[in-house]
């Protein structure tokens, strides 16, 4: 279901692993999902502003020919190499999870500090005046889309994300609560606030009561869409791009619908308008997830309808394809395509984003803006962990079996 403008239309599938499935959508014309069904320029209110293992080996020093010229310095980089360019680092605030009713405090919703290097000359008033200012227009933000959709909702900030609720508090809540446990795992496992640049004033998640009000929901926001996508979209419970998710309630808990989606978000957020390779926005996305909920319950499709079954326990038959030798190479990995991938290639995604998280996430995040700033997968793997792929595939290959 490809356009003649190269239209990505991607399905985040939510599978709840008894005998049926449910699944979820995502729509973009960009490599960030920016547009699609929920475009970036359709927002009522426009923004103002362990295993342990083993140590690493120095390289062995090869002498070399005399004649050979002496090799120029390798350039420097041309951001922060602290914060790796975001101007700001973690500071492990509070878990915030602001309710209706309750007093808007701007010192809580704060979600990190200046950087100490780059931005050691910046005043920490700065963080709480633009906290401040978002706030002072959210209600306006969330009364325009209850005029848009026709809908009423409970809004529910967070440090990352702003959630819109039909359901009940506790339940919204709940989603709260996942969404900060996920952005404090991320920034401690990182030490940077690279992969947590979604804020509650451009990444939205709705939460609905029922598939009515998420067929209503379809049909005003894509609007001069093709029929096509539209009638894929209805068919799914919970679609997102890069800046808005929607998902009714359904036998997949929102938890994990929501953690999802959130971390598919800040993944293309950390891409700016670079193209972020499927592996690594799948493989993150599934990490994520069962980073919070000890479970996986959801996947990505592109383009058409691809039902597939997975086990009840990722972590468990990662083990078993790799004792088994089945789990696919990184090179295939890196190079996949989304349409028509089976278990095997989804499993396998998730655990290459498990084991370089568990080997080093500072690194991982370094990995990121290498492959952002151009590099392939490989070449921005490596130079990142310092050692071949070769190498990081057969620890990654060790590793998997241990899991349960």
């Amino acid at each position: 279901m490809v356009s003649s403008t190269n239209r990505l239309f991607c399905l985040l599938c939510a599978c709840f692993l008894v005998s049926s499935l449910s699944y979820a959508a995502e729509s973009g014309d960009d490599e960030r999902g920016n547009s699609g069904p929920f475009k970036r320029d359709s927002k009522p209110v426009k923004d103002d502003s362990d295993e342990e293992l083993p140590p690493l080996k120095a390289p062995e020093k090869k002498a070399e020919p005399a004649s050979k010229p002496e090799a120029k310095p390798e350039a420097k980089p041309a951001f922060c190499t602290q914060c790796l360019g975001t101007g700001f680092l973690p500071s492990a605030p509070k878990a915030y999870v602001h309710l209706p009713n309750e007093p808007l405090i701007a010192a809580n919703a704060i979600p990190w500090k200046h950087c100490s290097k780059c931005g050691a000359s910046r005043d920490a008033k700065e963080l709480l005046e633009t906290e401040a200012n978002r706030l002072s227009k959210s209600t306006d933000q969330y009364k325009n889309w209850e005029q848009r959709l026709g809908m009423k909702f409970l809004p529910v900030d967070t440090h990352h994300a702003t959630i819109y609720s039909q359901l009940p508090l506790p339940q919204a809540k709940a989603v709260g609560d996942a969404l900060e446990q996920l952005t404090a795992h991320l920034q401690t496992v990182t030490k940077v606030t690279l992969l947590t640049g979604a804020r509650p004033d451009s990444q939205e998640i709705f939460l609905l009561s029922d598939n009515g009000n998420f067929t209503k929901f379809i049909d005003v926001m894509t609007a001069g869409r093709p029929a096509e996508e539209i009638a894929l979209a209805k068919k799914c419970t919970s679609i997102t791009n890069a800046k808005v998710a929607v998902m009714f309630f359904n036998p997949t808990p929102n938890e994990d619908k929501a953690v999802f989606a959130l971390a598919k978000m800040m993944i293309l957020e950390a891409f700016g308008t670079a193209r972020a390779p499927d592996w690594l926005v799948e493989g993150f996305s599934s990490y994520c997830e069962n980073a919070v909920t000890k479970k996986n319950l959801c996947y990505s499709i592109q383009y058409e309808f691809n039902q597939v079954k997975f086990g009840q326990n990722w972590n468990a038959d990662v083990a078993k394809l790799a004792r088994d030798g089945q789990l696919r190479k990184w090179d295939e990995i890196f190079v996949l395509s989304m349409i028509g991938l089976k278990a095997r290639e989804y499993i396998t995604c998730y655990s290459m984003v498990g084991f370089l998280m568990k080997l080093d996430g500072a690194k991982f995040a370094r990995m990121v803006v290498n492959i952002r700033d151009g590099m392939d997968s490989q070449k921005a793997m490596e130079k990142a962990y310092g050692r071949s792929v070769g190498e990081l595939q057969g620890l990654w290959a060790a590793w998997c079996q241990t899991l349960k």
